[in-house]
């Protein structure tokens, strides 16, 4: 039986990013049936070593999983290869500068498990607010991007 959610992270030459972001899920995952793959995209710069060596100086059966890519896949690619083996539940897939705001991932698997019939749902960047018709939206990341409106 596959993970509630399995939550899926490139990794392109990004080592210290990726730790930030791993760390910000670990304090998620507190809880939730779930794990972590980081696909390390090809970056032959040691980076996939170094996040292997972080793991393995944590407490056992840390829900983390290094998987090395040979090939430089992308985003959508390298999420891809994270989410076929193991079996995928739900998925959060993350790039390397992300990180979660505390109650984010609880907060969406609720809402996943209340609205079953949607497909995706998705989380905007802190600080940067999102008008949809008459309702104000606020990130549950905290990393920074450019103003988005739809």
């Amino acid at each position: 039986m596959p993970a509630s959610v399995t939550i899926s992270i490139i990794e392109p030459r990004t080592a210290d990013l990726t730790l930030g972001c791993l760390r910000s899920v670990l304090a998620e995952l507190s809880g939730i049936d779930g794990q972590v793959v980081i696909v390390d995209n090809a970056s032959g710069d040691g980076s996939a070593e170094e996040i292997a060596a972080w793991i393995d100086a944590q407490p056992a059966n840390l829900p983390v999983k290094v998987m090395p890519s040979e090939t430089h896949s992308g985003f959508a690619g390298g999420h891809n290869k994270g989410m076929v083996d193991p079996p995928v539940g739900r998925c959060l897939v993350l790039n390397s500068d992300a990180v979660l705001r505390l109650g984010f991932l609880k907060t969406t698997l609720e809402a996943a498990q209340a609205n079953r019939d949607a497909g995706l749902s998705a989380g905007f960047p802190h600080d940067y607010p999102i008008l949809y018709g008459l309702f104000l939206s606020h990130s549950a990341f905290d990393l920074h991007f450019p103003f988005v409106q739809k």
